[in-house]
């Protein structure tokens, strides 16, 4: 059963579940739970866990549709790097044929020296092939988030698919929820200009209440407000969302902020990306954030105009609400296996599934990888063949 479904699916409320993590939390090194909302004037929560010695990002950040809900967000996230923080290797062993087949699909991050090498010995970590339910490794330089360590030249890790919840059912829906946002997302970047103006929502054509609830938010601050349907081929819904200040070009002060949200749901892929977006704002005026690019306060104005004029509607009719996929099923563990069978149906070699929960600490925390899907910083297999030297 899920009884929150405000902004999320989960199987307990965001209260109960705060009462379970925040000890955990602390116990894990996190100093300070900051309500960094009141920076900007959207009012959607917002808050920031820090924890001074983690070994990845001292600063963790979570947002939602309620207070509870973004404290929930911010110290879970906190909890899941500290556990791909401490994940050590199982074995060490140069990949076997089908291991060496799998992991070379993982497309080559720009920070990567090289392709994933199948001859080299490396560190790995037991996993599950949420597919076949067959055991598989996956290697650890994949899964750790331990940057006091130099990251493997062939491999490049990150946080995509590291996911909790209040089950592990719930854990892996987050997880699996985010691998596909961001292969949405990537395969949306690799559109030319037309069609992703071409996948532009009509906003006023929302019926979601909590959505229409957050868009008002946004307008109400003096914001113009984009959204996109990123939807990919598994059929499960992807939203993008833009939130841009509408001031002169010489008065604003940050650049357009972006965000995105996948769920079988479509209300609850929306109100995530319209949260995500405002989390993007509050962190830039924070300034906090150990991953923040300088970058992105340099010209603010001129960074949104170049955003809109690339985003200027020269192609057809925007989409209604209605046409966006939606899905909404009794618990976790059906939106897992539905959104499973969406995967199979693409004929992807694996979802890998490395389950990090501690007994010692007893929060569900799963790493999920998809080989071929893109992320924040991969393309996907289908973007990297159409790239000079890249894999067909």
């Amino acid at each position: 059963m899920k009884p929150f479904r405000r902004g999320a699916h989960r199987s307990r409320r965001p209260a109960d579940t705060l009462a379970r993590v925040a000890p955990v939390a602390r116990a894990l090194g996190v100093t300070r739970l900051a309500d960094i909302t009141g920076l900007d004037r959207i009012g959607i929560p917002v808050f920031q866990a820090v924890r001074p010695l983690s070994l990845s990002l001292s600063v963790s950040q979570g947002k939602g549709a309620t207070p509870d809900a973004a404290r929930v967000s911010a110290l879970m996230e906190a909890i899941e790097l500290h556990h791909a923080e401490t994940c050590r290797p199982t074995s060490h062993a140069v990949p076997n044929d089908g291991e060496a087949r799998l992991w070379s699909g993982m497309t080559q991050a720009d920070q990567q020296a090289s392709r994933f090498d199948p001859a080299r010995a490396r560190g790995w970590v037991d996993g599950v092939d949420l597919l076949s339910g067959r055991p598989l490794r996956v290697p650890h330089g994949l899964v750790s988030m331990d940057f006091t360590i130099v990251p493997e030249s062939d491999l490049w890790p990150n946080s995509n698919g590291l996911a909790s919840g209040n089950s592990l059912a719930e854990a892996r829906v987050s997880a699996l929820c985010e691998a596909i946002e961001r292969d949405g997302h990537a395969r949306w970047l690799e559109r030319g200009p037309r069609a992703r103006r071409a996948s532009a929502l009509d906003v006023d054509s929302i019926t979601d209440r909590l959505g229409r609830w957050l868009i008002a938010r946004v307008r109400r601050a003096g914001f113009s407000l984009s959204l996109w349907d990123m939807t990919g081929p598994t059929g499960v819904a992807v939203i993008g969302c833009s939130i841009i200040e509408l001031g002169a070009a010489r008065t604003v002060v940050l650049p357009p902020a972006m965000g995105a949200g996948c769920h079988p749901d479509a209300g609850v892929a929306l109100a995530r990306a319209i949260c995500e977006a405002a989390q993007t704002r509050a962190a830039l005026i924070a300034g906090a954030r150990d991953d923040i690019d300088p970058t992105r306060y340099i010209e603010a104005g001129e960074q949104r105009t170049g955003f809109m004029l690339s985003m200027l509607d020269f192609a057809p009719a925007r989409r209604p609400w209605s046409s966006v996929p939606s899905h909404s099923h009794r618990d976790s563990e059906a939106d897992l296996a539905w959104m499973l069978e969406r995967c199979a149906e693409q004929s992807l070699p694996a979802v890998a599934c490395v389950d990090l929960t501690r007994a010692d600490i007893g929060i569900d925390v799963v790493k999920l990888l998809v080989p071929g899907f893109g992320d924040h910083d991969r393309p996907t297999s289908a973007g990297a063949g159409a790239q000079p030297g890249g894999a067909a």
